[in-house]
């Protein structure tokens, strides 16, 4: 996972200082500022990497509407 995460560019070899922390999580749940999990209204958990989504396609068209360009 490391050599494919340099390859990305995301992490720099170890001859360098600054690298970001990194972790492998199998899955994320959001919590809600009560501390229990996010719920849709339908009341399913909703997954962090659909909100990531979600927010990857409302600030994409946000910027679209703004300059034209994405």
């Amino acid at each position: 996972m490391d050599h494919a995460a340099r390859m990305a560019g995301w992490l720099h070899y170890s001859s360098e200082k600054r690298s970001p922390k990194r972790r492998q999580v199998g899955f994320d749940l959001v919590l809600g500022s009560n501390g229990k999990w996010f719920r849709t209204r339908s009341i399913e958990v909703v997954r962090s990497v659909k909100l990531l989504d979600e927010a990857k396609c409302y600030g994409s068209s946000c910027a679209m509407r703004r300059n034209g360009r994405w």
